[in-house]
């Protein structure tokens, strides 16, 4: 990814002006972790799906649904 030149010194800039070092605080860094498994959830949950319609036509639509299974 390409930044700016001017776009980066400004962010820098404000960095500077409000005290940080740039570091996360402990808080951050948790909201970051907590964000960063929510966002793998939904690929997983997608995936699963895609497995399972391929299994679902290969069969030629007729299956049981599993125990848990929610579209």
């Amino acid at each position: 990814m390409w930044i700016n030149d001017t776009t980066l010194a400004s962010w820098v800039s404000r960095v500077k002006r409000a005290g940080g070092d740039g570091t996360l605080s402990v808080p951050e860094r948790e909201e970051l972790a907590r964000l960063r498994q929510e966002n793998t959830l939904p690929r997983d949950h997608r995936h699963a799906e895609t497995a399972a319609d391929r299994t679902y036509n290969a069969v030629g639509g007729v299956t049981r649904r599993l125990p848990g299974y929610e579209p």
